[in-house]
């Protein structure tokens, strides 16, 4: 769907409505093309089974929707993507930089001293 017919959506997917909700956006992230539309969807995902929908899209050429993506792993995500993060320091974009550096420093498994 075009950009502008996730929006009107976003307070839906706040609310008391979000199991039924997350149904339509997993939709959205497997069938859409559209990198604004997919980076708008990466700001709702909270289940760790969504984890891989953002994990698809760390390489994606539009740095906010990387960004996005980051932060969704940085909710949801497990050590298992611990290596993603670290990987993503090194991206062209500064702000998925800090992004990374900000999910990892807020990772729950990852200690100071593993840090």
């Amino acid at each position: 769907p075009p950009r502008s017919t996730l929006f009107p959506y976003t307070t839906l997917f706040r609310s008391a409505y979000y199991e039924k909700c997350i149904l339509a956006l997993r939709d959205i992230i497997k069938t859409s093309e559209d990198p604004e539309v997919l980076a708008a969807a990466m700001r709702f995902l909270k289940d760790p089974r969504d984890a891989a929908m953002a994990r698809n899209l760390l390489t994606h050429p539009f740095w906010p929707l990387r960004l996005n993506a980051i932060k969704a792993i940085g909710r949801i995500g497990s050590t298992d993507d611990i290596q993603l993060l670290l990987q993503a320091l090194s991206d062209s974009e500064w702000w998925v930089r800090y992004a990374s550096a900000q999910a990892l420093v807020h990772f729950p498994s990852l200690s100071q001293q593993k840090l």
